[in-house]
């Protein structure tokens, strides 16, 4: 669920969290950051830690590019602040002991945010809405292909005739459009199941899962919320679900 600074600070105290994930979001749309002790988070005066702006100039493999403004070999890899949101402390029911704070990226020298994170930019449009008197409502839903897999599998593979769920357990099904089809599902329920389960518990409010078209794909509706928010909750049940298929040792890739 979604906490308060006053519900960690007593969470810590009390044993229960003992790991305070510091991150921002990557161009990509990735959890990038550091992994504080508890003591140590609530020990920083002003909940910032640095970080390099080498996570802004990479691509999805995490290659550097080069002449980025921000961070290249031209120019080098400066450091910048993560300013932690306390208003975005999530319990990670997934990961024991532990809690996220989304942070935004700072300019070192200036403190101004960084102007090419994804969350400052929308951040920036929000408050362009504000001035029009205007809000904003999202409903996002998150599409994902499952496969029984382990990551180090299917590179053996090189990503090509990966095992899914529903062949291995329900053939009859592999051959044709799967699309809200309930039965097509139920080889995955338990997993599904426990998806729902533990995004509730970390405030990332569902509305229903399903099957679609392909037989390893699955979306999830979430419950609409303002912009800011429900992009929160959509990166942090991506990186939930990422790490929920791994302990069931299954790889999901996005789509």
């Amino acid at each position: 669920m979604t906490i308060t600074y006053d519900d960690l600070n007593d969470l810590i105290k009390n044993g229960k969290i003992d790991t305070v994930v510091v991150a921002c979001v990557d161009m990509q749309g990735r959890l990038m950051g550091k992994r504080l002790t508890g003591r140590h988070f609530l020990g920083l005066a002003q909940k910032k830690i640095s970080i390099s702006t080498f996570v802004y100039a990479v691509t999805i493999e995490g290659i550097a590019g080069g002449g980025y403004e921000i961070s290249s070999v031209d120019t080098g890899y400066s450091d910048c602040q993560l300013c932690a949101d306390l208003n975005s402390l999530h319990l990670l029911p997934w990961s024991e002991g532990a809690v996220l704070a989304i942070s935004n990226p700072h300019n070192f020298v200036t403190s101004e945010p960084l102007f090419c994170s994804p969350r400052v930019i929308l951040m920036q449009q929000i408050e362009r809405l504000a001035n029009l008197k205007l809000k904003g409502l999202f409903a996002s839903e998150l599409e994902f292909n499952l496969f029984n897999e382990t990551y180090e599998s299917a590179s053996q593979k090189h990503w090509k005739n990966l095992n899914n769920h529903q062949y291995m357990n329900h053939h009859q099904y592999s051959t044709h459009h799967q699309y809200m089809n309930i039965s097509a599902s139920s080889a995955i329920e338990p997993f599904m199941r426990s998806v729902r389960n533990k995004l509730e518990e970390a405030g990332i409010l569902m509305e229903a899962t399903h099957p679609e078209s392909l037989p390893s794909q699955h979306e999830l509706n979430f419950v609409p919320a303002d912009p800011l928010t429900m992009a929160d909750r959509h990166i942090i049940a991506k990186h939930g679900i990422r790490d929920m298929a791994e302990v069931w040792n299954d790889c999901i890739f996005y789509g």
